[in-house]
């Protein structure tokens, strides 16, 4: 772990060193660390920070992109094939960003329709290669992928997310740092997936000194949430039963796990 200071804004500005310092200082996310749990919740106006950084490098710096990793997800998720072998009614993916993973997951099932829930989905639709501007998605990445048809998208944040529908499958990848409320997250999606249902769940999860050692060095406006294993290891072990579980360090500073589980 780099013992430099770096500080990125809302606009992606990078600052680095000395300079950085002050800022790191001014903006740190300290104030919302909780204890062992890592920090898993933090006010909507730090989040709001987050979502103008997200807007920012999806609809101005990543124009270009065709995916977010989501071929990589595929492949470490074992190519989904834990959720073979059933077909799907009803599908929905919270925090898609403009390319989601959902049309991958129909590489290894049927998914009869789905829904797509992102704080920023319509403006997301904008983007040039959105893969749910139709009325199918589509996949930027693999030619022969399902065109799962879509009967919802959904502008909110997971933690307003209406909680009136049912669904027998979820997915949420890579999502959690972007977020405000990490327990309400957990809640919201076990009140909506249905007994028997599958929860597919990638992020990033982080140790005490990873988390200091951020605190202490580096502000990025646009990942406010720091989740311990503790805290997500809480919220899997109640609600699900692991029918996949993968754990990789993926880079300094974290690791991953890849999770799909059976709701109780």
């Amino acid at each position: 772990m780099s013992s430099e200071y770096s500080f990125i804004d809302r606009n992606w500005q990078f600052i680095k060193g000395d300079q950085a310092r002050p800022l790191v200082e001014k903006f740190s996310d300290r104030p919302y660390l909780q204890g062992d749990r890592g920090i898993v919740r933090v006010p909507r106006d730090r989040w709001h920070v987050a979502q103008d950084a997200e807007a920012n490098a999806w609809m101005n710096l990543w124009q270009g992109n065709v995916q977010d990793r989501n071929l990589d997800h595929f492949i470490m998720f074992d190519k989904y094939k834990p959720l073979a072998d059933r077909r799907y009614e009803h599908a929905i993916e919270l925090g898609c960003g403009p390319f989601s993973n959902l049309s991958f997951v129909g590489m290894a099932c049927q998914v009869a329709r789905c829904s797509l829930l992102d704080p920023l989905i319509q403006s997301y639709v904008s983007h040039p290669n959105c893969t749910y501007r139709g009325s199918h998605l589509v996949n930027n990445v693999v030619g022969e992928a399902p065109q799962i048809p879509i009967v919802e998208r959904i502008a909110s944040p997971i933690e307003d997310m209406p909680t009136d529908r049912r669904y027998d499958l979820v997915v949420m990848i890579n999502v959690i740092e972007h977020c405000f409320d990490v327990d309400l997250i957990f809640d919201r999606i076990a009140t909506i997936l249905a007994p028997g249902g599958m929860f597919c769940f990638h992020d990033k999860y982080f140790s005490t000194e990873e988390i200091e050692h951020d605190l202490t060095y580096t502000y990025d406006a646009g990942h406010p949430l720091k989740v311990e294993m503790n805290a997500l290891e809480a919220f899997l072990t109640r609600d699900y039963v692991p029918r996949f579980r993968r754990t990789i360090s993926t880079e300094p500073g974290y690791d991953s796990l890849y999770f799909i589980g059976e709701r109780r």
